[in-house]
């Protein structure tokens, strides 16, 4: 699939996962999961996780937040670089988080890519995405190094999936 870059669908992209990084520092878990769609597929280069349920991602969730405060982040910011349109519903793109501690950059960036899904009731919802990061001992939560490959893996084929 040829990355190219839509202004409406960036627009969109930009503004999903601006709400999801104020959710995460914030630790809002419900302004979290109003950007999410169950099953949620989330891999990295080690790890391939398919988040079931509310239950299974509010503990993800409260690792993270925690791994977050834990290593001082106080900006979270992550800036698209491609989105498009792969059906009038379907938004894939990809963008660069950056880790800051009061404008100090924490980690290297790196990139990663989502799929948003427009959902009949509730707009657009996060159903995949890649991190190009590498966790330590098989927890999602821990970033143990940034991959030295550019861009993380490929989404998966979009699958057939009612919307939660």
């Amino acid at each position: 699939m040829k990355e190219t870059k839509d202004r409406d669908a960036m627009v969109i992209y930009q503004d999903h996962v601006d709400r999801a990084s104020a959710a995460t520092l914030a630790a809002d878990y419900a302004a979290f999961s109003a950007c999410i769609s169950f099953p949620w597929r989330v891999r990295t280069v080690n790890l391939d996780l398919c988040i079931e349920d509310d239950e299974e991602h509010r503990r993800n969730f409260r690792q993270f937040v925690d791994v977050l405060k834990t290593d001082n982040v106080t900006g979270l910011h992550r800036l698209v670089k491609t989105a498009w349109f792969v059906t009038p519903d379907v938004i894939e793109g990809t963008h660069i988080s950056h880790m800051m501690h009061n404008g100090t950059r924490l980690r290297a960036p790196y990139y990663n890519r989502i799929r948003l899904v427009r959902h009949p009731e509730h707009g657009w919802r996060e159903t995949d995405c890649t991190n190009a990061v590498v966790n330590k001992a098989g927890n999602f939560a821990i970033v143990d190094t940034i991959s030295t490959d550019a861009l993380p893996p490929e989404l998966k084929e979009l699958p057939e999936r009612k919307l939660k």
